[in-house]
């Protein structure tokens, strides 16, 4: 059957999403294994994914978001989230007031009573049991009364959804948890692809912690003593596989010796370190200058790899088809960062303009002025927290004169910060604002109240870039204050931007335009839909007469780019709906 006949039936595919099925369906069987789609914001990856999914009959869809996630949940793909995100139905807390799991695993820890043959049975019986009910629940209360430390069992919401998601055909799950303990299925789907490369060096990060250190033994130097945002890699390296490495062996072993003479509380405690610590020198074994070392704020050391290239197997597994889909992605990255040979076959991709006329989103640059000098008396970290500052003089007006124009409208202000966020709102002082704070619960209860609220509520966001979905009237502009280039006062952003200048210096612009893009897709989600984006970069004429930079921003965006000035001079919209609006309330 044809990859169309697939698509969901109580929707009606739309002419590119047809176009990018039908190219991915022709790759595919001509032996491709890796399909790179690059489509516009708004244009429906969703229902592109599973569609490619049902075809295939089996496969494993990777999100950054649980949003992402719980709409391909809605189109039929069975959802596997992270273990916080269960709650343990014996015990009856809900993660977000009293931890849930994680809360009564620390709890749970500091017993260390090893199950008896008797509790092993419980334990079975509970791991088996498909609902909560009162027996299962005496059974745990039983167990949590004894002290027994079984990790485990207080998850035991979540194994049932693992074993469940082990036998679904297709399964939706966050990048992580595909990488650290992968679904094998023929079809591998990355939903927002150019996160591959970035969750590839997460996992592979590696952190030496003093405490572990103390604790096997294992002298801590000098020369880390005080946080540093870059430290020698030649240096650390020879530490940790030298006089680290050694010193840990030598103690493992006399924990391994002595096990036996221990009381059942350090036997506990002693296993979970021994573990992690063999775990931890596995991972040190292959260290090379690939990798980026620094002491954290906590006095830790930390190794984070350059290259995700080397550990694109930790992804990529088995799977024989390989759909990466984003809207901002080019080919060459998709190969560098997922170590692909150069051999014709081997990787293929499509890339869409977007179908949404340009008079529908047009993009208006808001030219501010802030140019400075630093005084030779002032350090260069000194003169940017100023430049901030007076930056943020600057722009409060300019958005105060956005959100009165759009005072009937609801939409999306992107700080690039939190701090830039709260100095916003402190400068603003404007009751339609909503902020949120990092976790994803509070984001879920903003996003609900701005979708719910009558009023026209603003949303004001460092962060969500991707699987919002604010169509129609949920949001008619979109403000970003600054250009989101990396932050090149992190030394690792810096030191990558240097390193393999081809690839990495690339690299770091495209993140930029990748975010830019994604920012200003927020609003406009089909081709009814408008929406007015601003940005209030005061570097925006700079950073655009770069043609590396333009190179990297695609044709359909830049096409809806539009020359005004200043605000002063923007008219009052005068669409329909505002027209309606300024009815009703002179009324």
């Amino acid at each position: 059957m044809s990859i169309l006949q697939y698509f969901n039936p109580a929707l009606e595919a739309r002419i590119d999403q047809c176009t990018a099925l039908s190219a991915i369906e022709k790759a595919f069987d001509s032996g491709v294994r890796v399909f790179r789609a690059d489509l516009p914001t708004g244009i429906g990856k969703t229902e592109i994914g599973m569609a490619t999914a049902r075809w295939k009959r089996q496969g494993v869809i990777c999100t950054v978001q649980n949003t992402l996630l719980e709409a391909y949940r809605d189109l039929g793909a069975y959802p596997l989230k992270g273990k916080k995100n269960y709650d343990c139905d014996f015990f009856q807390v809900k993660s977000k007031e009293a931890g849930g799991c994680e809360t009564a695993a620390r709890v749970w820890d500091t017993g260390s009573n090893q199950p008896d043959k008797d509790d092993w049975k419980l334990i079975d019986e509970i791991r088996d049991s498909s609902v909560a009910d009162t027996h299962t629940h005496e059974i745990c209360l039983y167990l949590a009364n004894k002290q027994i430390y079984v990790h485990s069992l207080l998850c035991r919401n979540y194994c049932v959804y693992r074993r469940m998601a082990e036998k679904a055909p297709i399964v939706v799950t966050n990048y992580d948890y595909q990488i650290v303990r992968p679904f094998v299925r023929p079809l591998l789907i990355l939903d927002e692809g150019h996160h591959a490369g970035e969750k590839i060096l997460d996992h592979v990060s590696i952190t030496v912690t003093r405490n572990d250190c103390e604790e096997c033994k294992v002298t801590w130097p000098d020369f880390l003593a005080k946080p540093k945002k870059e430290i020698n890699i030649h240096k650390a390296l020879h530490w940790v596989r030298n006089d680290s490495h050694n010193a840990a062996h030598r103690h493992l072993s006399i924990f391994q010796d002595n096990l036996s003479t221990l009381d059942l509380n350090q036997r506990g405690r002693l296993i979970k370190l021994l573990n992690r610590l063999q775990e931890q020198l596995e991972k040190i074994k292959p260290l090379d200058e690939n990798f980026f070392a620094s002491t954290t704020d906590g006095g830790n050391l930390q190794f984070r790899p350059f290259d995700p290239s080397l550990y694109a197997n930790k992804i990529l597994g088995e799977s024989a088809s390989v759909l990466v889909m984003s809207g901002t992605l080019n080919l060459e990255r998709v190969r560098w960062e997922l170590g692909l040979p150069e051999e014709d076959g081997e990787l293929s991709e499509i890339r869409l303009e977007s179908p949404f006329p340009k008079e529908n989103r047009p993009i208006e640059p808001q030219y501010i002025s802030c140019s400075m000098s630093r005084p030779k008396n002032i350090s260069n970290s000194t003169f940017e927290t100023i430049k901030q500052e007076r930056m943020t003089e600057h722009i409060v007006p300019k958005v105060r004169e956005l959100l009165e124009r759009h005072r009937y409208h609801k939409g999306i202000i992107f700080t690039q910060s939190y701090g830039n966020a709260e100095k916003l709102i402190k400068g603003l002082r404007d009751p339609r604002l909503l902020l949120h704070e990092s976790d994803g619960e509070s984001r879920k209860d903003v996003i609900k109240q701005h979708c719910e609220s009558r009023e026209p509520t603003v949303i004001v966001t460092p962060s969500m870039t991707e699987g919002l979905d604010l169509k129609d009237d949920l949001g008619r502009f979109c403000i970003i204050l600054k250009i989101p280039f990396g932050d090149l006062g992190n030394a690792y952003v810096k030191a990558r931007s240097n390193y393999k200048k081809g690839h990495d210096r690339g690299r770091y612009l495209d993140d930029m335009a990748c975010t830019l893009m994604q920012q200003s897709g927020r609003c406009v989600r089909h081709d009814r839909d408008w929406a007015h984006t601003y940005i209030l970069d005061p570097g925006l004429r700079g950073h655009f007469a770069e043609r590396q930079i333009r190179q990297l921003l695609r044709k359909w965006w830049l096409n809806a780019w539009v020359s005004l000035p200043t605000i002063a001079i923007i008219p009052e919209c005068d669409c329909r709906s505002c027209l309606n609006q300024r009815a009703e309330m002179a009324s």
